[in-house]
């Protein structure tokens, strides 16, 4: 690896690293890549629930609706796949309880990737010419599919992009699966708190400093999340546990807190 392109790897891992959401692993890994390995157009497929390489054939979904795309003008085209992704030729070769890496023109031929019909509803009006896809996998689940795609003019990538993905995916595994993990733990809280508030009959801040309470945030914290005084979320705070029907913080932990 050349000084330039070790400097570019460290910096890539470190910034992967501190990606703690799915917008942050788009501006500050999905796009940054491209330094490392050039890419016209850069997708993330998030694997629907309870899907295995044993009931692809059956399944309908196989991904999330919503792709994560760079550029953003590349949604539409993602979107598509979704619709048709049972149609892909290596599909049984990306989805497994294992990661793995392909690239496309390692594998079929120019007419295999250019002629089928799912590549003209796709990417013929992107003019794709080569992908390298990798399954980030964890704990041997299949959570989504990060592909990079190459228009004619860039040609085919190369067994150097072809390392430095593998490389980057055991740890882009990790992260991926903390940041899904995370995600799940807020949708969970936030179904808890809307019930909590449709219960209890809970103003908009209420029902903000709650979520956060659940979130185990401290007094000081939620003051500066909300750009409120200390005192007014204490207020807050008391009319929470009136309307309640608590005594403290920690009986609402062990009432409403998942």
């Amino acid at each position: 690896m050349e000084k330039n392109q070790f400097l570019i790897y460290n910096d890539l891992i470190d910034h992967l690293y501190n990606c703690t959401g799915m917008e942050e692993l788009k501006k500050d890994f999905m796009v940054p890549v491209r330094m490392l390995i050039p890419y016209t157009y850069c997708s993330i497929l998030l694997a629907a629930e309870g899907i295995d390489s044993s009931s692809l054939a059956q399944a309908e979904n196989l991904y999330q609706p919503e792709p994560i795309c760079v550029p953003d003008t590349f949604v539409e085209a993602e979107k598509r796949y979704i619709q048709r992704a049972a149609q892909d030729p290596v599909l049984w070769l990306i989805h497994g309880n294992e990661s793995t890496l392909i690239c496309e023109s390692e594998i079929l031929s120019e007419k295999e990737r250019l002629e089928g019909e799912l590549h003209r509803y796709c990417y013929e009006s992107y003019d794709i010419y080569d992908t390298m896809q990798y399954s980030i996998v964890a704990k041997h689940h299949l959570l989504g599919v990060l592909s990079l795609f190459r228009t004619r003019i860039d040609g085919c990538f190369q067994s150097d992009d072809m390392f430095f993905l593998r490389s980057i995916g055991v740890h882009l595994n990790k992260v991926f699966s903390k940041i899904l993990a995370a995600d799940r733990e807020q949708s969970t809280t936030l179904r808890t708190v809307e019930d909590i508030r449709q219960m209890h009959g809970l103003t908009v801040r209420e029902t903000q400093i709650l979520e956060k309470i659940l979130q185990f945030y401290s007094n000081e914290e939620i003051a500066e999340e909300c750009g409120i005084s200390s005192l007014t979320v204490q207020k807050h705070i008391q009319n929470l546990l009136r309307k309640l029907e608590v005594g403290s913080r920690l009986e609402l932990f062990r009432q409403y807190c998942i």
